[in-house]
C-alpha cells in the first residue's frame, strides 16, 4: 500500500506563505480600521449636535455640546435665560449625558469650546474637524442653517 502525505519542507513552505501574505495584510487592515473609527468619531459628534437641536426644540430650552481636546458631552440648560454665557447647565441622565472620548489616534482641531443649540431650532454657526493621521472629516453647522453637514476632508487635510 502506497501511502501519499506532505513532507515537512512543503508543510514549512506552506507556512512561510501564509505568514508572509498575513504580514502584507496587516497594514492594510490597521489603516482600514483606523478610518473607520475616525469616521464613527466623526459620526457620533454630529449625531450629538443633531439630537441636542432636536431636544432644544422639543423641550423648548437651550442646550449646548461642550468640546475639550478629545472629549465632547450634551448639557441641558437648568434655568434658561436669554443670554445663554449666563445659562446653567447640567449633564443629562442616562447614554445622551455620557462623555464621549474620540479613539487614540483621532483628534479635534479648530472645534469651538461649545456649541449652542437654541429653542426656535437654531445651532451656532461651527466649522471644525475630526482627523488622524490618515482619514478627515468637516464637521459644519455653516453650509445650512440649523443643519450639521459632514463631509470627507480633501487628502485628510
Amino acid at each position: 500500500m502506497n501511502a501519499r502525505a506532505f513532507t515537512l519542507p512543503e508543510l514549512l513552505l506552506v507556512v512561510l506563505i501564509t505568514a508572509l501574505v498575513s504580514a502584507m495584510g496587516s497594514p492594510l487592515f490597521s489603516r482600514s480600521h483606523e478610518l473607520r473609527e475616525v469616521r464613527r468619531a466623526a459620526d457620533e459628534t454630529v449625531y450629538l449636535l443633531r439630537y441636542a437641536r432636536v431636544r432644544a426644540m422639543t423641550e423648548q430650552t437651550l442646550y449646548k455640546v461642550d468640546f475639550s481636546d478629545r472629549e465632547f458631552v450634551l448639557l441641558r440648560a437648568v434655568d434658561f435665560s436669554e443670554s445663554p454665557e449666563r445659562t446653567l447647565f447640567s449633564n443629562l441622565e442616562g447614554s445622551s449625558g455620557r462623555v464621549r472620548v474620540l479613539p487614540a489616534k483621532a483628534s479635534f482641531y479648530g472645534q469651538p469650546q461649545e456649541v449652542f443649540c437654541y429653542p426656535d431650532g437654531r445651532i451656532d454657526r461651527v466649522r471644525f474637524f475630526v482627523r488622524s493621521a490618515d482619514a478627515g472629516f468637516v464637521i459644519s453647522t455653516q453650509e445650512y442653517i440649523g443643519h450639521v453637514t459632514i463631509r470627507e476632508e480633501d487628502n485628510g487635510k
